[in-house]
């Protein structure tokens, strides 16, 4: 075991520029790994908060897959008119 280990030390200390080489390959890869979660869990914190303030506790998603959304002018001015209280001016 005692051996193992010094032809370990032996063979970090030969190959010097390989030995740096690998190991800032491993920062970089390691940091990056972390930087990203980070990110990734605070958006997600964050949306998961801005719709807790909204008081909205589940969202239900439905996707349909329609041909053509075209909606004419007249109709959207008719919708708004129907449904003022939906369109608040911010």
């Amino acid at each position: 075991m005692l051996q193992s280990f010094k032809l370990a030390l032996k063979s970090i200390w030969g190959n010097k520029m390989r030995s740096f080489l690998t190991m800032l390959g491993i920062i970089i890869g390691v940091a990056a790994v972390i930087i990203l979660v980070s990110l990734v869990n605070g958006y997600m914190g964050t949306i998961v908060e801005n719709f807790a303030s909204m008081g909205v506790n589940q969202i239900n998603v439905n996707v349909t897959n329609l041909t053509s959304r075209t909606v004419s002018p007249d109709e959207m001015y008719g919708f708004f008119e129907e449904h003022t209280d939906v369109f608040e001016a911010l």
